[in-house]
C-alpha cells in the first residue's frame, strides 16, 4: 500500500493512461446465506475512472469463480459484448480447464 499523500499525487496520471482495469476479490470459501436464502453467485463492478474504458472483475468464493466484464458503451454495444463473450469465452475456459487437467 502507498501512503495516502503519494497515492493522491500519482493516481490521476496513472489512471489517465490505462485502458483496461482488472480486479480480483477473494471471498469466503464457504456457502453463504442472505436473509435465509442461499447465495448462488457473487459479482462486483467498478465505476469507470479516467480513460479506463474496459474492466474485468474476478470474484472467487466457495470454490467458484465469477467473472464480470464491462465496456464503455461508446466502444461496443451490450449485444456485441455478449456476442463476443458467448462466442469465445466458453471455448477459452474449456481450453484452460483441459491444460490444468493435463498438468495435474
Amino acid at each position: 500500500w502507498l501512503p495516502k499523500m503519494v497515492a493522491k499525487v500519482i493516481f490521476t496520471p496513472l489512471t489517465n493512461t490505462a485502458s483496461l482495469s482488472m480486479s480480483n476479490v477473494p471471498g469466503p470459501q464457504f456457502a453463504l446465506e442472505w436473509c435465509g436464502l442461499p447465495v448462488k453467485g457473487m459479482l462486483f463492478f467498478m465505476p469507470p475512472s479516467g480513460t479506463i474504458s474496459m474492466f474485468a472483475t474476478i470474484a472467487t468464493w466457495n470454490g467458484k469463480i465469477n467473472v464480470g466484464l464491462g465496456v464503455d458503451g461508446s466502444l461496443i454495444s451490450q449485444e456485441g459484448l455478449q456476442s463476443i463473450c458467448g462466442e469465445f469465452f466458453e471455448a477459452e475456459l474449456q481450453q484452460l480447464q483441459q491444460k490444468v487437467v493435463e498438468q495435474a
